[in-house]
């Protein structure tokens, strides 16, 4: 069994909790609206079967730029 969606909104967390997503490689859509996110982690360009990545209603304010590659 392959993880592919996770919905972690409203879970009050914040940017150092998001580490543990590292491993799960196989996630093509993640729900991360209404936590307390301030920036988004640059390790989340390495989930190469990510897809959709919902941030929305968080406190973001740093954009890593290889994002956009």
């Amino acid at each position: 069994i392959t993880l592919e969606k996770l919905n972690l909104s409203r879970n009050g967390l914040r940017d150092e909790q998001l580490q543990p997503l590292t491993s799960l490689k196989q996630l093509r859509y993640i729900d991360l609206s209404r936590n307390d996110i301030g920036s988004l982690p640059i390790f989340l360009t390495a989930l190469d079967s990510l897809k959709i990545l919902n941030v929305s209603k968080n406190k973001i304010r740093l954009l890593p730029s290889k994002l956009f590659e």
